[in-house]
């Protein structure tokens, strides 16, 4: 006998009716349908009871009478799941519907609040109702638009205001920092007992070099004429070997005495390449740890500018000296020269017609190509001059002969800064010369 069932099983027909019954429909109609699957459904399923139980008896395999039962009610239950589900997914989604509708109508009656009296009198009052029309719709969000960015632009304005507060608060505090270096350094100088080399001085642009700097270019033109005496009376040229020479020597005339550098180095670099890199190394703002806030006052292809300060620490007479330099270069065929000169005074001179003391610098430096091999390499020759020169008769002129111990601290200022100068670019020559030998190996 066999154990499947017939597609017309009166089952399938149960089923389907209980699919249709979790519908929802009108009460009478729902009573009624109800009404007749009920009468229809139970002579079938009678039947059908005991044709499944002579079946199972034949078969001598008994199902449990409840399984239809439960299974039955499983999908009933699913499918009112389901139902209950899409409800109110349906209800929410109305819901979403009016908030936004809502939402819209505020947005635009608080847009219509913002607007001036005179807008709203010049315009009709319905035009900032829910039901205006599209035009008005769009000219109120772009108003809206414009209201937002000026509020934001407000806003930004007041925070880079107070930003810049800020700024100018810092800056006059560190204004104010440096004004106080001068007195800071004296007592350091008393406390330590050492020399500070802390600056002193208004700004630097305060240090009006004018003046000096048309002296210092006619002095530049005398320089580059003396330059092969120069070179040949220090003995740098003589030799193409690496020579470092410090000489203290008197001049002749005031019988003051004076510094003299003179330095021989072979380069491994051929005169276009050595000659750019000597010049990037002038232009730069500080090249002695001694000068305080270089600046530079103009910078051509031949030609620096620079004005700076020079700061003496000295227990007996504390000085800060005003001075200018200026540096020029000359192209010849075979040999490319540098010359420069600078010029300091006391800072008590700086407006004066006449000077009682005047530290200066004079320098050369030369750059040739080396015989052996002129293409790939060259040699470095260098020469440099400090002095301190005293004008006596301006100083009795201007000073009288109650001035004689005031001609005593002139003279221990400019020994001190031709010692200071001396001592440091003594340094200086020898650092590059080693850096500049350690590369030619």
């Amino acid at each position: 006998m066999s154990f499947l069932v017939n597609p017309s099983d009166p089952e399938t027909l149960v089923e389907a009716l209980a699919f249709v019954d979790g519908f929802d429909f009108p009460d009478n109609y729902s009573d009624k349908a109800s009404t007749s699957s009920d009468s229809g459904v139970e002579p079938a399923l009678e039947s059908h009871k005991r044709a499944r139980s002579d079946v199972t008896d034949d078969a001598d395999t008994i199902t449990p009478p409840d399984t239809h039962e439960k299974s039955k009610s499983r999908r009933k239950n699913a499918m009112y799941s389901a139902r209950l589900r899409a409800k109110k997914k349906s209800e929410m989604q109305t819901l979403k519907d009016q908030v936004t509708q809502l939402q819209m109508q505020l947005d635009r009656l608080k847009g219509a609040q913002s607007l001036s009296p005179a807008t709203v009198a010049g315009s009709s009052y319905s035009r900032l109702l829910p039901e205006s029309n599209t035009d008005s719709s769009f000219w109120l969000q772009k108003a809206v638009a414009q209201a937002y960015q000026r509020q934001q632009a407000e806003k930004l304005n007041a925070q880079l205001k107070m930003l810049l507060s800020k700024v100018i608060k810092r800056s006059k505090t560190m204004h104010d920092a440096f004004q106080n270096l001068h007195s800071l350094g004296c007592e350091i100088n008393v406390a330590v007992g050492a020399p500070s080399t802390i600056l002193a001085g208004t700004s630097l642009r305060s240090n009006d070099a004018t003046s000096q700097l048309g002296e210092l270019r006619e002095h530049l033109d005398g320089m580059y004429a003396r330059a092969s005496d120069v070179f040949a009376s220090s003995g740098a040229e003589a030799t193409d070997a690496a020579s470092f020479v410090s000489q203290v020597k008197h001049n002749p005339v005031s019988g003051r005495k004076f510094v003299q550098l003179s330095s021989s180095t072979p380069l491994a670099r051929g005169l276009d390449a050595a000659s750019r890199m000597i010049w990037q190394g002038m232009q730069l703002k500080g090249n002695k740890c001694s000068k305080y806030h270089v600046h530079r006052l103009h910078v051509n292809a031949s030609a620096i500018a620079k004005s700076f300060f020079l700061t003496l620490s000295d227990e007996a007479v504390p000085c800060t000296l005003h001075g200018a330099a200026t540096v020029r270069k000359f192209e010849e065929r075979d040999r490319i020269l540098y010359i420069w000169t600078a010029a300091m005074v006391p800072s008590t001179e700086k407006s004066r017609k006449s000077w009682l003391l005047r530290v200066r610098e004079e320098g050369w430096i030369m750059l040739s190509r080396s015989v052996e091999n002129p293409e790939e390499e060259s040699i470095l020759h260098t020469c440099y001059k400090v002095s301190s020169e005293l004008d006596e008769s301006a100083e009795l002129a201007d000073h009288g002969t109650a001035s004689i111990g005031c001609a005593y601290d002139y003279d221990r200022i400019g020994n001190g800064a031709v010692n200071l100068l001396s001592a440091e670019l003594r340094k200086f020559h020898e650092r590059v010369q080693g850096e500049l030998l350690a590369a030619a190996l």
